[in-house]
């Protein structure tokens, strides 16, 4: 038995008052984010401290691991075949979840597939720039170090 296709004869006639009502209620959410924004900015300033604490203990962490590439306590070409490796297989988990998550007719499965093809490109990308930037302050390590000195002068780098 062939699909009969309906196709509806109305066309929108009230647009003229969707339109205004996507006009107010833009209006009233430019209006709300004006008033949160000074609130939102004075509750960022109290935690300011802790971020940057925080920050020097991942830029210590960070120091050690690239100190200990230039030293050659840790392997460079194993960092980075390990790394690249890491790259290269969310790349391919990325684009096989993209190629099953299109293969599969409208069902509720093939969003999920997208959004985890899409998240895993994500985090390929978050990985290769940690290897880039690693590897680029390995390289100059002299200059990573002194900006970390001007940056953090009681960060204690000689450990």
């Amino acid at each position: 038995m062939p699909v009969r296709v309906v196709y509806s004869r109305r066309r929108g006639t009230r647009r003229g008052g969707s339109r205004l009502v996507a006009a107010a209620l833009g209006y009233l959410l430019s209006v709300v984010a004006n008033f949160t924004t000074v609130p939102i900015g004075l509750a960022a300033g109290k935690f300011k401290g802790r971020l940057i604490e925080r920050s020097k203990t991942r830029a210590l962490q960070a120091y050690k691991e690239v100190r200990a590439l230039h030293d050659g306590t840790r392997d460079k070409y194993i960092y980075a075949i390990h790394s690249w490796g890491f790259v290269i297989a969310y790349l391919i988990m990325s684009s096989a979840a993209a190629v099953v998550g299109s293969l599969l007719p409208q069902s509720d499965r093939a969003p999920f597939f997208l959004v985890a093809s899409t998240f895993l490109l994500l985090m390929s990308a978050r990985r290769l720039w940690i290897v880039v930037f690693t590897l680029n302050r390995v390289q100059y390590f002299d200059d990573y170090q002194a900006q970390l000195k001007k940056r953090w002068p009681d960060l204690a780098l000689d450990n």
